[in-house]
């Protein structure tokens, strides 16, 4: 939605489009500029911070509207221009398989339903040789995840470098990961390195979850 962060996008020769993906006129704004792409990452994401018990009813909506509605409508509505070799790359989370932090419980509920929507569309989209993958980042230094050891840190009572401490104590390489190095794994699924992997979720998590 920050316009002002598309200018230098815009200035490399790519085609910009300022959309909020929580209401359906945006998302189909999108579409129609994006169809005929071969390439599609859904990366947009909120975290709607809250526990299951004290979660809103609406941020619940908002937060599967915007993280698991939208991406399902964005592949839906430019899949069928893509072609034979075109990718899709959904970003999850490694929240959609841990149930370790509460606070964000509509967001893993939600991370958790695009995992699935993943392999759906992978096995749906495979006949036409569009593959379909998903990508669950760990704790990447972002300002997202700033807001979380914000939120956890005062649902727990401690503070937010105690809360980043023991959250990053159970990573095994003992640090947080950055946006880069998710951007990479990105890359690899979309290219033809990737042409026989479909309907994965690869962890980039510095090995928090192993499997």
């Amino acid at each position: 939605m920050n316009e002002a962060g598309l200018t230098e996008l815009s200035e490399l020769g790519a085609t910009t489009v300022s959309a909020d993906l929580a209401d359906p006129c945006d998302v189909a704004r999108v579409i129609a500029a994006a169809l005929g792409t071969n390439f599609l990452v859904n990366a947009a994401g909120i975290t709607g911070l809250g526990s299951p018990e004290t979660t809103p009813d609406d941020t619940w909506r908002l937060v599967f509207r915007v993280n698991t509605e939208a991406p399902y409508a964005l592949i839906r509505g430019i899949s069928p221009s893509m072609t034979s070799g075109a990718a899709i790359v959904n970003v999850a989370s490694i929240a959609a398989r841990l149930s370790s932090t509460p606070e964000v419980a509509a967001y893993s509920a939600s991370k958790a339903a695009l995992v699935s929507i993943t392999r759906t569309f992978a096995h749906s989209l495979a006949a036409r040789g569009i593959r379909v993958n998903a990508v669950c980042p760990g704790i990447i230094d972002t300002p997202m995840q700033d807001a979380v050891n914000e939120r956890m840190s005062e649902s727990r009572g401690v503070s937010p470098a105690v809360v980043a401490s023991e959250r990053l104590a159970r990573i095994p390489l003992a640090r947080a990961g950055s946006a880069s190095e998710v951007a990479d794994v990105i890359a690899y699924l979309l290219s033809s390195e990737a042409s026989y992997v479909t309907g994965q979720t690869i962890n980039v998590d510095g090995g928090w979850v192993m499997s």
